[in-house]
Parts: structure tokens; sequence; C-alpha cells
């Protein structure tokens, strides 16, 4: 999501990655024979991106290269936006042929965003099929995952985030229950191979915050501290360059496919920036395809810093900031192929067609 939010002041703390991790290989691609299992996170309602992320996973899961396991969305169910979200999430995965697959909300408290991303509902309205009326009848989202992973064979699931890392925190602080008797850092050690995260900006922030990184530092700076596995960031610079979405409403009918609709209601039709649509193919292909390389990797970790600002109302200020280490398990990505190149590979997975359908 967009990078809105500016952070000034004196650091006043910080959240480090956890020493203790087993080493693994995040250079080596998804295996051609097994689809890639994965979780998306997001916080629909406020950005297109979003939608056009989990297109793409669908298109991939169409090539049977992914498999989408659950949907979260990550602003809260007691604001407007998370209302939306979770219908909108369904919509579309009713439209690809996949609406068993299941989405939870968080139920936690939520910050008062001054945009509300109204095309969420212009399209859950516009007459496409649907049964989750709204995030109110979604499961908690931490729990749904919980329950996820522990019935995932152990290092098999890839975690895609493009939005707030509440869902996240509430699964790392999460405790034993019916679905696993592993608290959550040892359940997410256990399952996920990976988290890919679309937050923050690389190689720092400096005094301005990311927007998903930002919106709730608390919660950001408790994961950033406490996941226990490797982690791939996608930055704002990445995304900001590369352009999707105008091509798809002008070749697709926004009366029939409702990630058409969504970019014409949010866009008037034309680009937008995708920044969550490289998280999410990154978590699928890795580094490229096809002998095509997309990104390549700067290895290190990633500092999160809560600052101490002015009084008001809001979060409280906080930055990102790249500490460079070679033998670490966290990198960002930086583009191996120029933006337009990109955005090409993008764009053509949004705008595949489900099968028998437009």
């Amino acid at each position: 999501m967009l990078g809105r939010l500016a952070a000034a002041g004196l650091l006043f703390s910080l959240a480090a990655p956890r020493a203790a991790r087993s080493a693994r290989n995040l250079e080596a691609p998804p295996t051609a024979s097994a689809p890639v299992d994965v979780i998306f996170d997001t916080d629909m309602a406020l950005d297109v991106d979003d939608v056009g992320a989990l297109a793409l996973l669908h298109a991939l899961s169409d090539r049977k290269e992914c498999r989408i396991l659950a949907v979260g969305v990550s602003e809260s169910a007691r604001a407007y936006d998370g209302q939306w979200a979770a219908a909108m999430a369904d919509v579309i995965n009713t439209y690809y042929g996949r609406p068993e697959i299941p989405v939870g909300a968080y139920r936690g408290p939520h910050q008062e965003l001054a945009e509300r991303g109204h095309y969420t509902e212009k399209t859950v309205r516009a007459g496409f099929a649907h049964r989750l009326l709204t995030g109110a009848d979604a499961p908690e989202a931490y729990k749904l995952y919980r329950q996820v992973l522990a019935g995932r064979p152990d290092l098999s699931v890839r975690m895609v985030s493009v939005g707030f890392l509440t869902n996240l925190e509430a699964l790392l602080a999460s405790g034993p229950d019916e679905a696993s008797p592993l608290g959550g850092v040892e359940l997410v050690r256990r399952k996920v191979r990976e988290w890919s995260c679309m937050g923050g900006r690389y190689p720092s922030s400096d005094e301005h915050g990311e927007f998903n990184l930002a919106t709730y530092p608390e919660a950001t700076a408790y994961v950033l501290g406490h996941w226990p596995t490797p982690v791939t960031f996608a930055g704002f610079e990445l995304g900001v360059q590369v352009m999707t979405g105008a091509r798809l409403v002008r070749e697709r009918d926004p009366a029939r496919n409702p990630v058409a609709r969504a970019y014409l209601e949010y866009t008037g039709g034309k680009d937008r920036m995708s920044w969550d649509q490289t998280a999410a193919l990154y978590a699928v292909r890795g580094l490229g395809s096809g002998g095509r390389p997309y990104y390549s990797r700067v290895a290190g970790h990633n500092r999160f810093e809560l600052l101490v600002g002015p009084p008001g109302r809001g979060p409280q200020p906080s930055r990102n900031v790249w500490v460079s280490g070679a033998e670490a398990e966290q990198a960002y990505l930086v583009a191996a192929m120029p933006p337009a190149e990109l955005a090409q590979v993008i764009e053509e997975l949004m705008m595949q067609r489900r099968a028998g359908g437009r």
C-alpha cells in the first residue's frame, strides 16, 4: 500500500530480529512439481493493488504454481474498510471458482484513516456472486491462520502480507488452542518457510514511515521483533515504478470481471502502482521464472524504530532502517528488469481469464 505517513523525532525504541533461527536456502526457487502454499494477508479496501495481488495469485493457482490456503483482512472489522474488504476478497475468490477459500478478519482496535476505499463497496454491490457479506461475518484471522498452519506440512507455507501487521501480531502472540498445542511463534517457526512482506522503504525510510508498517507501529515492532523465519521485503520504492491496471480495464469487461471493476472504480481506468503484486509474485516465483530474473535480493535485517514525535492524534511516528549483513535471513528486493517489463508480467497474470469466464 502507498506510503503516506511522515515520522519525525528522536529514537525511542527499536525492534531487532531474533537471533536464533535455522539457516534456510531462500535462493532456491519453489519446485516445479508442487504448488506453493500461500496465506494472503491484506488491507484490501484501502487501495486497489491488493485486488491485483489476489487476482495474480489466482492466476498462478490456475497454472498450478500456487495454492491459496486462506485470506485475512488486516484492517479491523470494526472499521468501514475492514467490513468491505472481507466481502471484496470473497467476491474475487468466488469469481475465480474458489469460493471455499476461507476469509478471516482482524477484530482489534483500528486507526481512523482519512481516506476510505469506497471502491470495494461499489464493486461488492455491483452484483458479483459471493457469500461473505461483511467482515463481521468472517472468522478471526489469526485463529484461521492457526487452523490452516496446523494442518500443513512443516516449512511448506509462504506468508504474503500486503497490508498492516495486525493479524501477524495476533498470530505470534497466540497460545495453544484446539488447532495446535504450539504457541504462535513456534507454530510459525515450524510451518512457515518464508514471509513475503510488502512494507517499508529501502534501504531506509529515513524520517518518513511507510504506510503498511507505520499505521500500526506497535504491531510492526512486535512482529519484526518476534518473527522466527526468513523474511523478504518488497518496498515502496519497488512497486511505485510498476504501473498496471489500465489495460485490464480496457480489455476485460468491468460488468463481468470484478478485478477490472475494482480498478475502474478506484482509478477511473488509469494505471496504478503495483506495490502488493511485487510481493505476491515473489512469494510464488521467487527471484524470477523461465530464465527471466524479476528481482535480486539485498541481505541484512530490517530495524524498525519507534520515534518520539510531537503529541497529537494518530499512530506513534516510526521508520525502518536497513542494516546490511550477508548472513542474515532477511532481505529486500531490487528490480532486475525495467519497470515496464515487470509491469507486463504482472498485468498479464492479473488479466488471465478464469476457466470459462471473462
